[in-house]
């Protein structure tokens, strides 16, 4: 396809004259004045700082004009401006220098054979890695007898199955893969398999002298080559061929293979990578003797092969060379260099590289594997600017930015690696000038190998598809673009973490991503998401009469619509930073896009859920922060709080001395010997000290409801450490409690006294021991337990003033010997539950007070001494369905949305005695059957015949 009305692919009018709306406050500079700007900008920003300084030592004003005008062109003033840059200024006398010249060099190879091709020495791989075959297109046009077809067929032979199978050439540079083009059925770890029996059967066969470093089965060798351990890290196992037996070594091999079903068609690919010393930038034409040099130890027949053929334009010193783009420019390249025609060019296979960033600079790559063309068949044409492998340098995995990276960084002083990678290297380049020259590679077959270029081309020949800078101008350039995107990065860090989460934050993240990666990667074509690419910047059409060589890409036809580089740059839209009253979302101005979150995921390259979980409240990022949930307590209770404590009328309170600890103390030792003591403590504790402590402790144990994680007692943990006395006088314990059941039976509170104090009768809690829960994790009861065994002289004044004390409270948890607290269900007690829940913890009630138990809402809990806090309703008070209705106004509404409300009334249904409602049977066991819980409903498959029909069996597990 080609466009009308373009007949001189030579023009160089300003490519950027036309755009969709002209605009008034446009203001055309060119690039080297531009490049002031910056460096001014630059210095207000730093202020001698380096560009690693501390974010907070930065003007943030200065920071966002910086960033504005480098990235947007923009300057945000009281007259905004909007930066256009003007075409750069021709220099034809630097390209007819006498230091002018072109290199000429062969690149790489691609050999493709059904015989072994290569006839000197390599190595073979005996472990074998699914990451290291090769992947993506090879922009080859191979023909291959397909199994079933008449005739053969051409294909690009990178999308077929394969396996990196050995290593040849100078330092094992080259690589050689098997391709498998019918093993997409087949898993790779079984091809894996019997290509190493494949090779292990003809080293049996041919090198029987060396059979005894291999393993006998490939299992063997993995775990060899994991040194025998199951999180071994996988090595490289290599052996070595001979040059003597290599050929049939390979043949032998690949006979093997082919006899395999997914083995059929299989064949050899070798891939020679070009370097230092075979690929010499020389100024010189084709010969045979260029071509030999890297096709060394190659067996050229009945193989098919493929040459990179180079030209590289070189200039004076501290002058670069740019590819053009304007006007159908690169087709007049092509046109120049390879013999392109007309008909031979296909804008649907051409993608501009305009990872520069000005819109008269920029590559190209066209792939026309599926279809050669011209007379010397070329599959592949590449233009880029290479600053003599200084670019290889910023261009690997280690040097891009990905989206995770940015989004992650909770800190603007901690820089990516990447980021400050790619900026010292830019920097370096820029202050040793490193060299910029362009080159132009054309994938061509052999036998075209030689007149693949017009041998007469010359750099001044070249004058209207190439532009001719100043090298810092264009180091210059690119340095302070990633210079902006770095501080941009760092900015977006610094912004609250709710507004992260804002679409029009994450589409400036995702535009950024690919910005940062395009300005240094090389070749690209700027990787932009195309649907990102249109929602971002303006677009056009041709019918517009907006120029090709403006757009990001080729469009498809008159009316495809594609975003464009109206203003002589690649400038984003103008970036409006968080302002007090304005928003508080790092964006892009408002325009009429909308992202959506599947271009944004496929973009940043994360699932929602992951972006989610980095930026959601604190509360759900981390569940218990928020303290509407909290983790069950494992660890021993916290040390009583020093304060103060009011004890009731005549009650006198006293100290004793902390007991000593000891452990390990065996039978066979003397008494006098301390073993394992702790260390020793002389000051004193007060009776009430203890006595408060000791409650509180088992008040921060009262645990959670399951596995929702919601605590039984409503009091945060601070809240809990300064409960008072008078907190178990309030009768208002919907307070305090989510769910609970009480008794107020006297048999019940001496019980429970007699477990929290226990006299010298009573057997306390076997602390420790197996089958005993919480009581373990109560330091000062642990202590109290202590003192009675040591000195029971001692003890007595303190159990006596305990248990007193303890008469004079309303209220207490209800423990028992085997277990601290147990939320069952006791059917005789008052039910006070949450919901539809049917556990709660359990509460005595001191037969000795008359005040009943109520549920008052918004009724604040008493932590500090207070009055008795009186109900003036009478004693027999309400119902106990009335009590439990009145709690649930107590529950907060997460508490109310877990459990819902609280069940309705049920009906009476009289029912004869052997028979059984199913509703019934089918509600019991989905509320009361679980995988952990106290009690389990048994089947009915398990009854008698005769009780089948009896009654419905709940048995204790």
């Amino acid at each position: 396809m080609s466009d009308s009305g373009n007949s001189d692919a030579f023009s160089r009018a300003p490519s950027h004259a036309t755009t969709l709306e002209p605009q008034e406050d446009l203001v055309f500079t060119t690039l080297p004045a531009m490049l002031q700007r910056f460096d001014l900008a630059q210095e207000e920003m730093l202020e001698n700082l380096d560009f690693d300084a501390p974010f907070h030592d930065l003007d943030k004003s200065a920071v966002e004009k910086y960033i504005n005008l480098v990235l947007c062109g923009y300057v945000n003033g009281p007259v905004p401006d909007l930066y256009s840059l003007e075409t750069p200024e021709e220099h034809p006398e630097i390209l007819r220098h006498r230091d002018s010249c072109c290199y000429r060099d062969v690149d790489s190879a691609l050999i493709f054979g059904r015989l072994f091709p290569w006839l000197g020495q390599y190595d073979i791989l005996t472990t074998f890695q699914e990451k290291k075959s090769l992947k993506g297109y090879l922009h080859a046009h191979v023909k291959f007898d397909e199994p079933g077809e008449a005739e053969a067929t051409y294909r690009d032979p990178g999308s077929d199955p394969n396996v990196f199978w050995g290593v040849c050439g100078p330092a094992g540079r080259h690589r050689i893969y098997l391709m498998l083009p019918m093993a997409n059925p087949v898993a790779m770890d079984e091809v894996h398999e019997q290509i190493y029996m494949a090779g292990w059967e003809a080293v049996q066969q041919i090198l029987p002298s060396t059979l005894a470093t291999w393993s006998p089965t490939y299992q063997a060798e993995l775990d060899r080559s994991k040194r025998f351990q199951n999180f071994g890290y996988q090595t490289e196992s290599r052996k070595s061929i001979p040059i003597a037996a290599g050929t049939v070594f390979a043949n032998r091999v690949m006979s093997l293979i082919r006899a395999q079903e997914w083995g059929r068609s299989a064949y050899w690919f070798i891939q020679i990578r070009g370097s230092k010393d075979t690929t010499r930038h020389l100024d010189r034409n084709f010969t045979e003797a260029n071509i030999d040099s890297i096709l060394t130890d190659i067996d050229r027949d009945g193989n098919i092969i493929f040459l990179d053929m180079a030209i590289e334009v070189h200039l004076p010193q501290g002058w670069a060379s740019m590819p053009a783009r304007y006007k159908e420019c690169h087709f007049g390249m092509a046109r120049l260099l390879w013999g392109f025609e007309e008909e031979d060019w296909d804008y649907d296979n051409y993608h501009p590289d305009i990872w520069a960033g000005i819109t008269d600079f920029a590559g190209f790559r066209a792939n026309f594997s599926k279809s050669p063309r011209t007379r010397n068949l070329i599959s592949y044409i590449q233009v880029y600017t290479t600053d003599k492998f200084q670019t290889y340098k910023t261009s690997g995995k280690a040097f891009r930015i990905f989206g995770s990276q940015i989004l992650k960084m909770t800190d603007p002083d901690l820089i990516p690696v990447p980021l400050r990678n790619v900026y010292e290297a830019t920097a370096e380049n820029q202050v040793n000038v490193t060299p910029c020259v362009t080159r132009f590679e054309a994938r061509v077959p052999l036998h075209r190998a030689r007149h693949i270029y017009n041998t007469d081309i010359r750099p001044a020949a070249l004058a209207r598809v190439l532009h001719v800078v100043r090298t810092e101008v264009i180091w210059a350039w690119r340095c302070h673009r990633v210079l902006a995107c770095t501080m941009l990065i760092r900015y977006a860090s610094s912004v609250k973490k709710d507004s992260r989460l804002d679409m029009e934050y994450l589409t400036l993240i995702a535009t950024l991503l690919h910005f940062f990666n395009g300005i240094h990667c090389r070749p690209n074509e700027m990787s932009w998401d195309r649907t990102l690419a249109r929602t971002i910047f303006e677009t056009g059409t041709l019918q517009e009469r907006v120029a090709r060589d403006i757009m990001f890409w080729s469009p498809r036809s008159q009316k495809d619509s594609v975003p464009i580089m109206a203003y002589g740059a690649l400038w984003l839209p103008p970036i409006v930073f968080p302002r007090p009253g304005v928003g508080d979302v790092l964006r892009f101005h408002h325009r009429n896009f909308t992202a959506s979150r599947t271009m944004l995921c496929r973009v940043i390259g994360m699932k929602w859920d992951e972006i989610q979980t980095l930026f959601i409240h604190r509360f759900k990022e981390d569940r218990f922060k928020g303290g509407v949930i909290r983790p069950k307590k494992t660890t021993a209770s916290s040390s009583p709080l020093k304060r103060q404590i009011e004890l009731p009328t005549g009650y006198k309170d006293f100290s004793y001395k902390k007991p000593r600890a000891y452990f390990d103390h065996g039978p066979d030792l003397p008494a006098a010997a301390l073993v394992g003591a702790t260390p020793s403590d002389d000051t004193d504790r007060a009776a009430s000290e203890m006595f408060l402590g000791l409650l509180t402790q088992i008040m921060e144990r009262l645990g959670t409801m399951g596995r929702t994680h919601i605590p039984y007692c409503k009091l945060s943990d601070d809240q809990i450490r300064t409960i008072s006395l008078d907190t178990f006088r309030d009768p208002n314990l919907s307070t305090y409690l989510l769910s609970y059941q009480y008794t107020q039976r006297p048999e019940d509170w001496a019980s429970l006294k007699s477990v929290l104090f226990p006299d010298d009768d009573d057997v306390p809690p076997r602390v420790g021991a197996k089958g005993t829960q919480g009581w373990r994790l109560l330091p000062l009861y642990n202590e109290l337990l202590m003192i009675r065994e040591d000195d029971p002289a001692k003890y007595r004044p303190l159990r006596n003033f305990c248990r007193n004390a303890f008469d004079t409270l309303m209220w207490f948890p209800k423990v028992s010997r085997d277990r601290l607290i147990d939320n069952k269900v006791r059917s005789s007690w008052t039910h006070i539950f949450a919901g539809s829940t049917q556990n709660g913890t359990p509460i005595a009630i001191n037969p000795k007070f008359k005040n009943r138990v109520t549920q008052h809402a918004n009724r604040p809990p008493v932590l500090t001494p207070a009055a008795l806090i009186d109900d003036p309703e009478a004693t027999a008070g309400p119902s106990e369905r009335t009590q439990a209705e009145a709690h649930q106004a107590t529950l907060s509404t997460f508490a109310q949305s877990v459990f819902g409300p609280y069940p309705p009334p049920e009906e009476t249904i009289t029912q004869q005695a052997e028979q059984i409602d199913v509703e019934l049977v089918e509600w019991a066991q989905k509320v009361s059957s679980r995988s952990r819980g106290r009690y389990r409903l048994m089947d009915l498959t398990e009854l008698q015949d005769d009780e089948m029909h009896s009654r419905l069996y709940v048995m204790e597990d």
